[in-house]
């Protein structure tokens, strides 16, 4: 653990803090963030050859798919029958219902390029399932994962950031890196990059207070949500 000394404060408005921070250790590319989104770039990044860490804030990868529970994989394909999206987004929508449940359209089930409908390559999915299978995936690959962990700062050399540094029950302590992705959804490292970033409401943060089951239920009777 790192020890750290804290002085009396001068005011009451602010704490001066000194503390020595160690670097713990030093990887090709960083990822912070362990959404979907950052899965995707740790695991790209390692099929690539890079000694890859994928750093994130709570215990469990998936980030809002896993534990937002916004328990759907949005579709692949452009809703007339073609297939848009492949890779690793469409690998992480099969890896989402390798071990649970599902609603994926027979239509899609081999992945074709195209078919014959105008239901989408999409389904839902178990969250602890996915989150599990997530967590399989990545150590199988060879990523470095670093849960429950915050980012606090980004060390600058000159336009690049070089290391990063973060907190956990052990302390704090920097990772340095060749390449930082910033996968953190709310451009956490950018910001302390001192790139400019602008602040929105975020609407998706409501999905699961703007409707009911009741309601949900009408739209499928409705035929105004698909559920097949």
């Amino acid at each position: 653990m790192t020890n750290q000394r804290v002085e009396a404060p001068v005011s009451t408005e602010s704490i001066r803090e000194h503390t020595t921070v160690p670097v713990r250790e030093r990887f090709d590319v960083i990822v912070l963030g362990g959404g979907v989104a950052g899965c995707a770039a740790a695991l790209a990044a390692r099929r690539g050859g890079c000694r890859t860490l994928l750093i994130e804030k709570t215990v469990v990868l998936g980030g809002l798919a896993t534990g937002g529970h916004v328990a759907t994989y949005l579709p692949l394909c452009d809703g007339r029958g073609n297939k848009v999206t492949a890779g690793i987004a469409e690998e992480l929508l099969r890896l989402s219902i390798r071990y649970g449940y599902d609603n994926l359209p027979e239509e899609w089930r081999d992945g074709p390029r195209r078919a014959e409908t105008r239901r989408r390559y999409r389904t839902d999915f178990s969250v602890p399932e996915f989150a599990l299978a997530l967590d399989e995936l990545l150590v199988a690959a060879g990523v470095d994962l670093l849960l429950d962990t915050l980012f606090c700062a980004a060390v600058m050399d000159g336009g690049a950031c070089t290391a990063v540094i973060v907190e956990n029950k052990a302390g704090r302590s920097a990772f340095a890196a060749a390449c930082c992705i910033d996968a953190t959804g709310d451009a956490d490292l950018a910001a302390r990059c001192g790139l400019a970033t602008a602040e929105r409401e975020n609407w998706l943060s409501y999905w699961l207070y703007g409707t009911s089951l009741e309601a949900m239920e009408r739209a499928v009777a409705d035929g105004r949500i698909d559920r097949g």
